[in-house]
């Protein structure tokens, strides 16, 4: 970089251009000011620019190549290669990197001190800043960081117990602010159009920002193949926001976390939450919300307060709360995997909701049903009636593991992801699904009532065998498919299986031991960084479980003697047997009861024509062509063995 040559200050100041010393603008060896007009340079500005008559498209905008700048007020700035600013109040304190195009802004500015620790507080970009989640009141809180992961913040958050571990996740934050104060940049092909405010904010390469009111800091993580925009009014103070995640259209987002391939937006209040990938927030409200992967709510009416999700959905009007504090709040409600609430639902906090289980009704009691997956939890009276294995067998929850896949908008590559098991029937929930049937068991032998009270809530005694049968035919289906592939590829089968613990890491099924090694060496100091610790984890997603999954079908079944053709008959009977219980779920949809309000001005039969014609004949609808092309894949193997001995 060079100074200024007297020729190009005098054509610049032709051009309308001025600055109190000419000495502190310094450029590159092919500046030529042709395109610099109305500019007022503050202290330091570095213009690396060149000139060409060509045009280069940047995300459907095109600008001249070689950098211009018209309208615009600037201090302590670097502007690269090919850049266009025009109409800027102020921006002050940004390295702008090559083919960035800003215009129309109010003010865009980066504000430093030499006394920086003192201020780390004020000024780290959004990274080192805690978030109080699921207590309101503080006590889990989760330093922001841009490779912050849901597997990483679910330690630092709920395993408190573990001592030193939330201090060494934090410091790891910590240590990435240091590095993230040293300058903010505004990213490669970054577009920013219409914005208000815009204060120390790092923003990622090809990033889109449009009519945005006010970003304070933050970082904006994106990147050419998983760009995050923001647009539309949002208003966002001390937050992060990663790759391919899109905030929208009035959202108002406080001491915030957005992970990838998330959306929020029309007007969602979001305050010390942290939104990991895959969600869609709009409308409502999240208060020291924990949202893992593929939480979803879309209604004005639901508030997701002090709470901890997963692949969840609320139903219109969904709250929780506890009033019944004397000295604060605090209190969290722990909703497992693939929970879902109806409408108007309410939980009173603390409460703990087992995973694939469905909330319908006002429960004011503080329910703990953590151990009866795939239930349902209903209101009768004033009482809160609980059917266990209610829901295992519908096509929703087949629905469910299917779209998930489907569903994930994060590109691969990303060194720092959330690390996801994303099988309905996991390690761990199977694990879930044997306890529930040995407390059935035992419960159905004692006494006589017809209602048996568990804490907070009521089983009814009728209902035991229904549900002990139908968690055992999921097991029959799930355990002896694995039987057959760890035979398959000669696994050895693990000792004691039902002797092993595991843990839902935020969306990812770890063995207990494997998550207790990794918290160990976390708090030793084993990872430099946030980012080495998510890869890590990564490392540990390969596990693979059908070796344990394979003995407890041995155990279980006692399958040494058995012949694999008959483990493979047995096998394929299971599923066709779950298979024939989704469609009949299925077959619900197709009810005549609900066409009412089809046919209208019709004939008696009108309505259930117009009903099929609208949503689809059963035969041909989606879920059901992919409810049988999934059992179906459950048994090619078992098939494959018995086609083999015939």
């Amino acid at each position: 970089m060079r100074g200024l040559k007297s020729e190009e200050i005098e054509r610049l100041q032709r051009q309308g251009c001025l600055s109190d010393d000419w000495t502190n603008i310094y450029v590159s060896e092919a500046f030529d000011a042709v395109s610099i007009r109305n500019v007022t340079f503050g202290a330091k500005v570095e213009l690396d620019t060149n000139v060409s008559l060509s045009n280069v498209s940047i995300d459907h905008s095109y600008i001249a190549e070689g950098t211009t700048l018209r309208n615009v007020c600037m201090s302590h700035c670097r502007v690269g290669k090919h850049c266009q600013l025009e109409n800027i109040t102020n921006i002050y304190g940004y390295d702008i990197k090559d083919y960035v195009l800003i215009s129309d802004c109010s003010n865009i500015s980066f504000l430093w001190h030499e006394s920086f620790e003192t201020h780390k507080d004020s000024y780290c970009c959004g990274v080192g800043h805690k978030v109080s989640v699921l207590n309101e009141a503080g006590g889990r809180e989760v330093a922001l960081s841009a490779s912050l992961t849901s597997n990483i913040a679910y330690m630092a958050a709920a395993h408190r117990y573990k001592e030193g571990l939330a201090e060494a996740i934090n410091d790891l934050a910590y240590r990435e602010m240091d590095e993230a104060i040293k300058s903010c940049v505004i990213g490669r092909n970054t577009i920013i159009r219409s914005c208000c405010t815009i204060r120390n904010v790092n923003i990622g390469e090809c990033a889109i920002l449009r009519g945005v009111s006010s970003l304070v800091n933050g970082t904006i993580v994106s990147s050419r193949d998983n760009r995050c925009s923001v647009e539309n009014n949002v208003i966002a103070e001390n937050f992060v926001f990663r790759e391919g995640s899109t905030i929208s259209n009035g959202a108002i987002l406080k001491s915030v976390f957005v992970g990838e391939g998330s959306q929020v937006g029309d007007g969602f209040f979001a305050e010390n939450s942290l939104i990991f990938s895959n969600c869609q927030l709009f409308n409502g409200e999240a208060v020291s919300a924990f949202a893992g992967p593929f939480t979803v709510s879309h209604h004005k009416t639901s508030l997701l307060i002090a709470g901890m999700y997963s692949f969840f959905n609320a139903g219109s009007a969904t709250n929780a709360s506890n009033h019944h504090y004397r000295l604060g709040p605090s209190h969290q409600a722990v909703f497992q995997r693939g929970v879902k609430t109806g409408s108007g639902s309410y939980v009173l906090e603390p409460a703990h909701i087992g995973a694939f289980t469905m909330v319908v009704g006002q429960h004011k009691k503080h329910i703990d049903s953590s151990m009866f997956p795939f239930s349902y939890i209903i209101q009768k009276g004033d009482e809160s009636q609980l059917l266990p294995a209610q829901n295992i067998k519908t096509i929703g929850v087949l629905r469910d593991g299917l779209k998930w896949k489907s569903r994930d908008k994060r590109q691969p590559g990303t060194k720092a992801s959330d690390v996801l098991t994303l099988d309905v029937f996991s390690p761990g929930v199977v694990k879930g699904i044997i306890s529930a049937v040995d407390i059935l068991t035992k419960l159905s032998s004692e006494g006589d009532s017809e209602y048996i009270r568990r804490g907070a809530y009521v089983i009814r005694r009728a209902l035991i065998p229904h549900a002990i049968k139908d968690y055992n035919d999921v097991l029959d289906a799930v355990l002896l498919t694995h039987y057959l592939s760890a035979r398959e590829w000669s696994l050895p089968m693990v000792s004691s299986p039902l002797d092993t613990k595991f843990v839902d890491l935020g969306g990812l099924c770890l063995a207990a031991e494997t998550v207790a090694q990794l918290e160990n060496d976390i708090i030793g100091g084993r990872f430099y960084s946030m980012a080495d610790l998510a890869a890590h984890i990564k490392d540990l997603a390969n596990t693979d479980y059908t070796a344990w999954l394979a003995s407890v079908a041995n155990e279980r079944y006692g399958l040494g003697s058995v012949s694999l053709l008959e483990i493979a008959q047995r096998a394929v009977a299971a599923w066709e047997k779950l298979e024939r219980a989704y469609l009949s779920d299925a077959e619900k949809d197709y009810a005549k009861v609900l066409s009412v309000g089809y046919g209208l001005d019709g004939e008696a039969d009108d309505a259930v024509k117009e009903y099929n014609i609208v949503k689809g004949a059963l035969e041909e609808n989606s879920g059901i062509k992919q409810c049988k092309a999934y059992c179906a894949k459950q048994t090619e193997l078992a098939r494959e063995i018995i086609a083999a001995q015939k």
